[in-house]
């Protein structure tokens, strides 16, 4: 991801980053994806930053419950993330959550977003 972001400039990728969805909610996924201009607002100096990811990527554990992994994932949504990827290396799965939508993908399927042209990449990719 970080060496795609840097050669289209599309925007940055940060590991473990706080961020605000609400005046009483921080979250902090796995990998924040931050595109456009708002990538140039972040300021790592200044926790939390003040506005949810484009993208949010949560890593599922095993001993996380289903209904917190979806409530996680909408409070993202609700906040203005734009989708909510949701990795699950025990079952080689991959969840991509929309506002509207939500796709299943496993091992050999491409994730394609179209927040993010040109950086297809398979379930398996991504888990290896």
């Amino acid at each position: 991801m970080g060496e795609y972001l840097e050669k289209t400039t599309f925007g940055e990728a940060f590991l473990d980053v706080d961020c605000r969805l609400s005046s009483n909610t921080v979250r902090r996924p796995d990998l924040a994806v931050f595109l456009g201009s708002r990538a140039e607002q972040v300021d790592l100096r200044k926790m939390p930053v003040p506005f949810p990811p484009d993208v949010a990527v949560e890593v599922i554990s095993a001993s996380e419950l289903a209904i917190d992994v979806n409530r996680k994932a909408l409070d993202y949504l609700r906040a203005g993330s734009q989708e909510v990827w949701l990795l699950d290396p025990e079952n080689g799965e991959l969840f991509v959550q929309q506002d509207s939508a939500m796709r299943l993908l496993r091992g050999a399927n491409v994730l394609e977003s179209a927040l993010l042209p040109g950086f297809p990449v398979t379930v398996d990719e991504l888990l290896a």
